[in-house]
This record gives structure tokens, sequence and C-alpha cells, in this order.
């Protein structure tokens, strides 16, 4: 893609979730490999054959920080600070990794892969209804957003062709998530059940993105009003007194965020950025 030219593609493209972990788990942070070494590998080590667009995979985890090329041909390819961090963790809690991956996607610059912004759009339209549409309306909703807030992308060819298969590229990260979204799969109903969980680090990462989103400064306290409330469960799809617990958590067991009641109620300062690779 050019580097002068904003990206204009928001479809999602059909990345396998396990063909993502597999070729993240392949790949080196000092010797260089190629798709062919890659496919070969992904073979031999898990018996998985790849994808025939596997570039697409190779491609996501560039868009998302986790690889880096390393030549000038740009054909072979090492891990990043970043790919090497979430790899440890796909070691240690495949669970974490989960939520992590699916974090990278929604919080992810636009202005790299406007799939990125589908993404999240998605994940609002999700937490906004409380349940799971159908593909087909979720992806008139997303064009409408397209036209709506990007009139020249959507006129173009690539701009305008968000489809259903976009909801579906979408769906297979936010069902890898646990505890689920999704219930059984013998559950027919299409409300969400809002997640529950120990990790307060997640907290931590909303929080942080909520900062650098509105263009807080670290040091500024903030609010906890059910606005806030609302917009830190939304990235993980918490429980909302979930969410609740885990700042509460984060507050005594990290020393970068801290709680403190105000005539206006109680506000969470977070003192300096924390990412990933804090974890």
């Amino acid at each position: 893609m050019d580097n002068h030219q904003e990206d204009a593609h928001f479809l999602i493209d059909n990345v396998s979730p396990r063909e993502l972990e597999y070729t993240l788990r392949a790949l080196d942070f000092q010797y260089p490999k190629n798709l062919e070494i890659l496919s070969e590998e992904l073979f031999s080590n898990w018996g998985y054959s790849v994808q025939s667009h596997f570039s697409n995979t190779t491609r996501r985890l560039l868009d998302l920080n986790l690889i880096n090329r390393a030549d000038d041909k740009k054909s072979s390819f090492l891990l990043t600070p970043l790919g090497i961090k979430l790899r440890q963790i796909l070691d240690t809690s495949p669970v974490l990794y989960s939520d992590l991956v699916h974090f990278l996607h929604y919080t992810g610059s636009p202005k790299i892969r406007k799939y990125f912004l589908s993404y999240k759009w998605c994940c609002q339209i999700l937490w906004e209804r409380q349940e799971l549409l159908g593909s087909q309306e979720i992806a008139a909703i997303i064009q409408s957003k397209i036209e709506e807030e990007y009139p020249q992308f959507y006129q173009q060819k690539t701009g305008g062709n968000f489809n259903p298969g976009g909801v579906s590229a979408w769906k297979i990260w936010i069902s890898n998530l646990e505890p689920g979204l999704f219930g059984t799969e013998n559950s027919k109903s299409k409300q969400i059940t809002l997640r529950n969980i120990t990790d307060f680090q997640l907290v931590l990462l909303s929080l942080n993105y909520l900062y650098t989103d509105r263009g807080y400064r670290y040091g500024d306290p903030v609010l906890i009003d059910e606005e806030i409330i609302n917009n830190l469960s939304e990235v993980f799809f918490l429980e909302l007194n979930c969410c609740r617990s885990l700042i509460t958590l984060a507050a005594k067991l990290s020393p970068g965020i801290t709680l403190r009641e105000s005539l206006a109620g109680t506000t969470v300062t977070l003192q300096k950025p924390f990412t990933i690779l804090n974890l």
C-alpha cells in the first residue's frame, strides 16, 4: 500500500485465529522466515495446511505490529517486541492471549487499516444491542456508517464492499473469548452473556485506551460515572459490576493507578501508560 494513500479497505479479511496462532508460534525474533518456510513449519509441527491466501495472515500480523518485514524484498518476517510478548502469553495463558488479540483488533488504528474500524463498529453494535444481529443487518449498519463518515471511500470498490462475510470474519475472533459471549452451541438465544473475568490488567488496558482515545493526560483524574464504566466494559464485553471490581483490584495491586473520593464521586487516575508490554 502506498504510504501516502489512506487505506480504504473496510472489509475484514478472512484470517483464521488458529492459523495466526500457529504462525506466531513458528516465527522467530532473530531468524527471518518467509511464507514458504512458515507454511512448511505449520504442517510439520501441527499438521496444519495453510489457507490459499496465507499472505492475509502475515499481513494481519504486520497490521497488528506483531511482526516486521526482515529484508529489502519484504518477503520474510521477524517478531517484534510486541509479537514476542504475545507469544509468551500464548504459551502461559491462552485465555488471556485471546483477549489481547481481540484488544489489538479493537484498538487498531484506522489510519493503518480501515478494517480495524469495521471491527470496532461490529463490537459496538453488539454492545449497544446486547444481542447478535443477523450478518446482513450488521453489514448494512456498517455500510451506512462508511457512507456517512467516509463518503469518499464509500464510492470506491474497496470502500463500499463491506458484506456479511466481513461480519463472519469479525465474529470468529470474539467467539474465541473465554468466558464466551454466546452461550452453548445449542442455545437459540441471540442475547449475549456479559463476561466476568479476573484479569484486572485488562481493565488497565481499557483505561489506557480511554486516555489515549480521548486525549487525556496521564495523571488526570477521571470521574467514574456510568458512561466511563460503560466505555471501559465495552472493550472486553464485561459485566458492569465486574468492571467496577477490577478497577478497585487494579488500584490495590498496580502502582500506576489510583482511586480517590471527591465531591463529584470516585475518580480513577492512570499515572503512566499501560500496554500489553507491561503485562
